[in-house]
């Protein structure tokens, strides 16, 4: 799937950042879990004692067993961000430093191109403030009010408008799952926001997953997708708020790709999900998605 943001396109001239996490990723193979039933509130102190930059290889071991959520209705939230709190003024603008992360630019080997009006759509790191994303000019002097510009060589952020009494978080971590082969996993009751994923693949990726259900979450705020699916067989995503991530909702990849190169299976998906529930953008009831809106 493709967007007005992210286009497949020759990279620019900076290296590719090597990517986030301690170690190597857990390996797994295409087995059935070990159901493992965690009690919310332990596996929560448990990710926070690890620290964020941890948090992704806590939970992918977590989904390789079973991701359950005893009560659904409690919505933890997993953030990928971190807060920034040490600003200093430079003029007429605000500056913290110390910020080393450098996430990934590419997703299937290939990065995105990126349009006028978003410059920067090929660095993953987004910029918070009170939990509306700002927008990430390609240059100092291109900062204005509502925008940010990440120093990469300084390792600097800088803001035009007064951080002071504000919340100011930046995304840090790639994913929020990102798993494998995996059978059998349930994803429920979560808020799954301001990860740094690169376009083309969501906060919550699986490939060659079987069985899987997602339910009952909010996914937002995400630079690329939400969740991504590859190659993956009878899984189910149920009662969702998928909204405000930086490229799309929902992926769904799969081999015989069309003249445009999206998967045809995920498209006809797609066709039949809009057909059934009236999402059609040219229906003009439009019925699905008035009765969306009104339950979500």
């Amino acid at each position: 799937m493709t967007s007005t943001k992210h286009k497949p396109a020759r990279r620019g001239k900076k290296n590719a950042p090597a990517a986030q996490g301690p170690g190597k990723r857990p390996r797994s193979g295409r087995r059935s879990p070990v159901v493992a039933e965690l009690p919310l509130r332990q596996g929560l102190l448990a990710m926070a004692r690890i620290g964020a930059q941890s948090f992704l290889w806590l939970a992918t071991v977590v989904a390789i067993s079973e991701f359950w959520l005893a009560n659904p209705t409690w919505g933890a939230v997993l953030s990928g961000a971190r807060v920034l709190t040490a600003f200093q003024r430079a003029g007429p603008y605000w500056f913290t430093t110390g910020q080393r992360q450098t996430g990934s630019m590419t997703a299937f080997g290939k990065p995105p191109q990126c349009d006028a009006a978003h410059p920067r759509c090929d660095h993953p790191e987004d910029l918070f403030v009170d939990n509306r994303p700002l927008r990430h000019v390609g240059a100092f002097e291109s900062l204005t009010s509502g925008s940010w510009y990440f120093d990469y060589v300084a390792d600097r952020i800088y803001v035009a408008d007064d951080p002071r009494g504000h919340l100011v978080e930046t995304s840090v971590v790639s994913h929020a799952i990102f798993a494998t082969g995996i059978t059998g996993v349930t994803i429920r009751g979560l808020v799954i926001e301001k990860y740094a994923n690169p376009g083309q693949m969501g906060a919550v990726h699986a490939d060659g997953a079987v069985s899987w259900r997602i339910e009952g979450n909010e996914i937002r705020l995400n630079h690329g997708a939400g969740i991504t699916l590859t190659v993956s067989t009878s899984c189910q995503l149920t009662a969702n708020r998928i909204h405000d991530n930086g490229q799309l909702g929902i992926g769904a990849y799969s081999p015989r790709l069309d003249a445009f190169g999206n998967s045809r299976r995920g498209t006809e998906v797609c066709a039949d999900m809009a057909a059934r529930l009236g999402l059609h953008v040219f229906d003009c009831l439009n019925v699905g998605s008035s009765f969306l809106s009104a339950v979500l």
